[in-house]
């Protein structure tokens, strides 16, 4: 028989907690030691493992680092080569401007872009 951890409490709750709480336990780091951070980070592998092999995929975007889902930022448009300033709206006829979906991850701050148009559908709304 094997001996009690002192965080066998917090797997147990772990498990029974919502994506939000379990989101919301992870931002909120700085209330947790690594060991209780592991098991966090272990739950949220075990509940993505989990999603991936049964079931519909999800639309939900995570972080690739923590495994919380990222914030919708906006579309944020990027300006591509010089500004033609005098020329005015004539001269930005040549210059490429895209538009991107931004979402951020609200712990470590990674970003991701997606074109504007292409693959919504697949995104959360």
């Amino acid at each position: 028989m094997s001996t009690p951890s002192p965080l066998d409490p917090l797997r147990a709750a772990c498990r029974q907690w919502t994506w939000d709480q379990l989101r919301a336990a992870l931002v909120d780091f700085d209330h947790y030691g690594d060991a209780e951070l592991a098991v966090l980070r272990a739950e949220t592998e075990r509940r993505t493992a989990d999603e991936t092999t049964s079931g519909p995929p999800s639309r939900e975007i995570r972080c690739l680092r923590c495994h919380i889902s990222l914030i919708y930022a906006g579309t944020k448009k990027f300006h591509e080569g010089a500004r033609w300033g005098i020329m005015g709206d004539l001269g930005e006829l040549f210059v490429n401007k895209e538009n991107f979906d931004v979402y951020h991850c609200p712990h470590c701050g990674k970003v991701e872009f997606f074109v504007d148009g292409i693959g919504e559908n697949l995104r959360p709304q």
